[in-house]
């Protein structure tokens, strides 16, 4: 499980800011596809803490390694600014417990899906885009990951893609991506 928001410290002199990357394997789709829409699904498994009225959003990442990360390796920086879903729902109101909660790609959202390889977004709050300070101690969700047991709560990607020549047809196409 991962949290995606803000915790105060020790005498909230200073805020914890958590985020949290989400990769998907798309290289099955193949050169020259065309991704259509696409939905990132992610599962709210703990309602957390939300004393401070905050919004969730996902974004893109630029972070250069799919499956290794570390504190010095640029991951909290290589989460940009630029919404990839125009569904930004506020932690405390807008999102569904022990539940999936959609956020439908937008046109930029869809153009980072990378049809021959791993396609790297994240959550974040629009208060930590923003860099604006909380105004309470602790604001924050827990959501499911790839690496809690069993894969019923795992993040997806769901999307509609027409397949380009590489791929071997020229017919609409839906599938569905795991998380990894």
């Amino acid at each position: 499980e991962a949290a995606v928001g803000n915790r105060c410290n020790a005498g909230c002199t200073n805020f914890d800011v958590w985020r949290m990357l989400i990769f998907f394997d798309t290289s099955a789709l193949g050169c020259g596809a065309t991704v259509d829409t696409a939905t990132i699904s992610l599962w709210r498994a703990e309602a957390g803490a939300n004393t401070n009225a905050d919004n969730i959003a996902i974004y893109y990442s630029t972070l250069a390694s799919a499956t290794t990360f570390t504190t010095s390796d640029g991951s909290f920086s290589s989460i940009g600014t630029v919404l990839q879903s125009d569904t930004t729902p506020n932690l405390n109101t807008g999102m569904t417990n022990a539940a999936y909660n959609d956020f439908v790609l937008n046109v930029t959202g869809v153009g980072n899906i990378q049809v021959t390889g791993v396609s790297k977004f994240a959550s974040r709050t629009t208060r930590d885009v923003s860099n604006t300070a909380p105004t309470a101690s602790d604001n924050y969700i827990g959501i499911s990951t790839a690496d809690v047991a069993g894969t019923s709560n795992d993040p997806k990607l769901v999307l509609t893609f027409t397949a380009g020549t590489c791929a071997g047809a020229d017919s609409s196409e839906g599938i569905m991506l795991q998380n990894f």
